[in-house]
């Protein structure tokens, strides 16, 4: 595995060996963290960090020194973060920025309209077909992604030898194993409390049935009640009972399915992970929400893959 220090032209300065490294790209966070030894050579803010041959890289935009580790800790943000920092505007008199053709044409329209053509590559190839009108506004990373749902493809970047594509390739689903559990009896009872004293106090009563559907008529009685209180104290009848079926439906968990270690698999944000446990009869199919890849110092790699509220991982030795 080779870890390489770029400047801020993308020109390759030297190796780097790190103590740790950690990238995530995905749904809530683009950005990454490299810790080095504080005699190493010093990362300046502006160069990049990758490592060759995959989609682990970013910009540098941070630098740190702990004294109590004498460590130096760089963050930035990933590729991903690139495209998310920039937002993809309609062409001048325009309402929509819209393109058709090539889908790596495409990427190629919007990393030149987005100003990170000198930075970034659509790939070569013509790839598949796509007509696309593009959200008004739209951060990049967000746009060319739901451009390429629409044609059965994810978003990948690699980074080669200091050249960054961006290319897609198709959607994929991984059947993988998952621990199952079954709930027969969440909270079925919501007493919501708003505004008012005492007596005068504002009660709401909120029911769900065995299926999880919420309401004011009871159907859940006695052994099979469930209850819980809602402490809203400043709020009127309306937002009370608007804010009880949220709380009263977050409940209504039946199943639940924790993804198991993967084994040798790289996936990319959107594609699928998918478990049946014949045992319990539990099924999950979610596309990936996030992926998080942490080095140790040996170049030891673990991916952590989050897919709705399962959580998967594979380590590379």
């Amino acid at each position: 595995m080779l870890i390489v220090y770029a400047d801020s032209k993308m020109a390759d300065i030297q190796a780097l060996r790190p103590v740790s490294m950690e990238f995530a790209f995905g749904s809530d966070e683009n950005d990454f963290q490299v810790v080095m030894p504080k005699e190493a050579p010093q990362l300046d803010a502006h160069g990049y960090v990758y490592v060759d041959g995959t989609e682990y890289g970013g910009m540098v935009d941070n630098v740190a020194h702990d004294a109590e580790t004498d460590q130096m800790t760089y963050t930035g943000a990933t590729w991903h973060g690139l495209l998310e920092g920039k937002v993809i505007c309609p062409p001048a008199g325009s309402d929509y920025r819209s393109v058709s053709g090539t889908v790596n044409a495409a990427i190629a329209s919007v990393l030149n309209a987005i100003g990170l053509d000198s930075v970034m590559r659509a790939a070569d190839t013509s790839g598949a077909s796509v007509s696309y009108r593009f959200s008004r506004y739209t951060d990049a990373y967000s746009g060319l992604r739901a451009m390429l749902a629409t044609v059965g493809r994810t978003l990948v970047i690699t980074c080669s030898g200091g050249t960054v594509e961006v290319s897609s390739a198709p959607t994929r689903t991984l059947d993988a194993r998952a621990s199952t559990e079954v709930y027969g009896t969440p909270v079925n009872h919501l007493v919501c409390l708003g505004k008012g004293e005492l007596s005068n106090r504002t009660v709401i009563h909120l029911y769900a049935d065995a299926k999880g559907n919420v309401s004011t008529t009871q159907t859940l009685k006695g052994a099979l009640e469930r209850t819980n209180v809602y402490d809203y104290s400043n709020a009127e009848a309306d937002e009370l009972r608007q804010k009880g079926i949220k709380k009263l439906s977050g409940y209504q968990v039946f199943r639940k399915a924790d993804l198991l270690d993967l084994k040798g698999v790289e996936l990319h944000v959107d594609d699928v992970l998918a478990a049946y446990d014949s045992v319990t009869g539990v099924s999950t199919s979610e596309p990936v929400s996030k992926v998080i890849a942490s080095f140790d110092r040996l170049g030891f790699k673990t991916v952590k893959y989050e897919s709705g509220d399962s959580k998967a991982s594979a380590t590379d030795y």
